[in-house]
């Protein structure tokens, strides 16, 4: 096996150096995967400088349905990266409107402080078709956790990313994040979307809400009461509204959920967390924990030798993973290890994740719930974790997506990090399937 990598920055920085004094056109995807942009969209060498909401709409919209990955792509990438246009420049933050969040205890009275990007009073008013930079914050030393629940307002946006200093999440929509606890620093979490259906949306802490954790109108329960728990008990008001000035122009937004996904999975019980493949009458966890014990390592065994490995063993590199086999009915906690010195990876797999259900996704800042997520990436030295319960048997080939060519729907896993061996075989077998060992090899090669 190849000697890891114990320093990057350094020979990656001369790599670019050198491609953009000689022009060496074989070294501009290893440059651009450390910027991170993922793979390029088509976009045209004479697009304009100034991009702005109707430009957006002429551009990523057809026939008024305006496709989530078209809208994030126009404002990420409206200045090309070279003359081909083969990659861009991300122009996010230029045109983004910039809030904070930031959750407040006084004197036992629960709150949301909004401020703008000069830490000035600010509100959740935003223009449709323009992106948007949310940052929420639950500050050191809070009384507890909380959450930033808006259902109908995450569905009626574009999503990008959603990003800690340890992860970032992809997903069509989001429900409710919740920022976790830690005495002396702050937890964070910053939301990258494009607002795209004008409207009112209610935003609350559900800690305690009546009816707080019903995040679909599929459902059949009445709406959350926001008069209870967090968001309005007791004098607390962890509950605001959230305007989206309507375009000019009607349109629809595809947020792009799976092919494989179905609502129906909004009213499975595996959705919350007492469920019993979650855990048992005794309270004690039912699930399955093979892969959080040894969880799966994102692994760099060479500049041309990626993969993911199984377990972290005391000495030497985990084994490599080849394919392993999880079985419907189970509920799997999912632990994903980047290991420092090494650049950041993802596990990409939209089709696995619609076909399961899942109950949260977190690192050390963060705990999620989404319908589906299409994509965890760990930067290096952290790990994250994914709670799910596969409903769908299925092969299933989850890859890390950086500098991987073609797009999300047909990605050409012959190219970037998938392309140097980052993919994986996973099967998703019946309940009544056999034992399910993961199968590895001892080295990278065999």
């Amino acid at each position: 096996m190849s000697q890891r990598r114990t320093a990057r920055s350094p020979r990656t920085l001369v790599w670019c150096l050198l491609t953009a004094a000689v022009g060496v056109l074989n070294l501009a995807p290893k440059c651009v995967a450390h910027r991170d942009l993922g793979p390029p969209p088509e976009v045209a060498a004479d697009d304009p400088l100034a991009p702005d909401p109707v430009a957006m709409v002429e551009r990523a919209c057809t026939g008024g349905v305006c496709r989530a990955s078209d809208i994030v792509a126009y404002w990420r990438c409206a200045v090309p990266f070279n003359d081909d246009g083969d990659y861009c420049l991300g122009n996010w933050e230029d045109y983004a409107l910039h809030r904070t969040v930031t959750f407040t205890e006084s004197g036992g009275v629960l709150g949301f402080s909004v401020t703008d990007e000069a830490g000035r009073d600010a509100t959740l008013e935003m223009e449709a078709g323009r992106p948007v930079i949310l940052k929420l914050v639950n500050p050191a030393g809070a009384a507890s956790s909380h959450f930033f629940t808006a259902p109908e307002f995450y569905r009626a946006v574009a999503w990008w990313r959603v990003q800690t200093e340890h992860a970032e999440y992809e997903a069509p929509s989001f429900d409710t994040f919740e920022l976790l606890l830690h005495p002396t620093q702050d937890r964070e979490v910053t939301l990258y979307f494009v607002p795209m259906i004008g409207g009112d949306y209610s935003a609350y802490c559900e800690d305690g809400v009546t009816g707080g954790t019903h995040y679909r109108d599929t459902e059949p329960v009445g709406a959350p009461v926001l008069g209870t728990g967090h968001a309005g008990a007791d004098g607390a008001a962890m509950a605001t509204t959230v305007r989206i000035h309507p375009l000019g122009s009607d349109v629809q937004l595809d947020q792009q959920q799976a092919s494989n996904w179905s609502p129906q999975t909004a009213r499975d019980p595996a959705r919350y967390g007492s469920a019993a493949l979650w855990q048992s009458s005794d309270g004690s966890p039912a699930y399955d924990s093979r892969y959080f014990d040894d969880p799966i390592v994102l692994l760099e065994y060479s500049d041309e030798e990626y993969g993911y490995g199984h377990g972290l063993p005391a000495v030497g590199e985990p084994e490599a993973l080849r394919e392993f086999v999880l079985r419907v009915g189970t509920g799997y906690r999912l632990k994903f290890v980047n290991l420092p010195s090494q650049a950041a990876h993802t596990f990409t797999a939209p089709e696995f994740f619609a076909g399961s259900t899942m109950l949260q996704s977190s690192d050390t800042h963060v705990s999620l719930r989404a319908d589906h997520l299409n994509s965890v990436r760990v930067v290096e030295g952290h790990s994250a974790e994914v709670w799910l319960a596969p409903k769908t048997v299925g092969e299933f080939s989850p890859y890390c997506k950086i500098s991987v060519q073609g797009t999300s729907d047909e990605p050409d896993l012959d190219s970037g990090h998938a392309g140097l061996g980052m993919v994986l075989s996973l099967e998703v077998a019946g309940a009544d399937a056999g034992a399910q060992d993961a199968g590895t090899s001892d080295s990278a090669g065999n």
